[in-house]
């Protein structure tokens, strides 16, 4: 958990919220909890299918988003948050699309990539947080059952936000803060016999970045 809140009331001043990091002051209709995300494809081609992952594959993320819409990124510029923008980072998660379009992701794909995939985020040159996909749980997605053949619902973690853990400290990230995430898949020589992951399908991870975004001026 959080070791401080990052936003709290000030005493004396209604409508007014103050960001425990920062110490800056906002009006309260000048911030939100939402979060900046981007999506990657897990495999080294693009909707491809029966792909290995190779030991040593790496995917950057919030730097290829010409082509992408909104369901997919909501990142304009290359690695970095719109001007105007502070972001009070408070988690970080990694959800599998379950779907994109007509192509639905395999549940052994989902396993096998949380299971040799790991993430390492960085604000500049500063690392926030590293370690294996199932370290950081979407806290989205669609649960439940499924009757239908050769499926199931799988996600990272449990599906609900509740579930994702908190930094220790809640970071501020700014515009000119590089937002440097890279997805690693470095295999496991020590194991015996260790074969790369192969997948049956397209698989696509979406990493968001959570926290409390303020969107207009800082008060006086």
């Amino acid at each position: 958990m959080s070791a401080t809140p990052s936003i709290t009331t000030v005493p004396g001043k209604p409508g007014v919220l103050k960001n425990t990091i920062t110490g800056e002051e906002y009006d309260i209709g000048q911030v939100t909890e939402d979060s900046f995300f981007d999506t990657q494809a897990a495999m080294p081609t693009v909707n491809v299918s029966g792909q290995t992952i190779t030991a040593g594959t790496r995917k950057s993320y919030f730097d290829a988003l010409n082509t992408k819409n909104g369901h997919h990124t909501n990142i304009k510029q290359i690695r970095a948050i719109p001007q105007g923008n502070v972001l009070t980072l408070t988690r970080i998660g990694c959800v599998l699309s379950q779907a994109i379009g007509n192509t639905v992701l395999d549940p052994s794909d989902a396993q096998k990539v949380v299971g040799t995939g790991a993430m390492e985020f960085k604000l500049s040159e500063q690392k926030i947080a590293s370690g294996p996909l199932f370290k950081f749980p979407g806290g989205y997605g669609v649960v439940g059952s499924t009757v239908q053949n050769n499926a199931g619902v799988v996600t990272n973690g449990v599906a609900s936000p509740a579930a994702i853990p908190s930094l220790f400290m809640p970071q501020p990230v700014r515009p000119q803060d590089a937002l440097n995430l890279e997805l690693r898949f470095d295999g496991a020589d020590w194991v015996t016999s260790y074969a790369a992951p192969i997948l049956t399908g397209p698989v696509y991870i979406f990493m968001d970045l959570h926290g409390i975004v303020k969107i207009a001026a800082i008060r006086g």
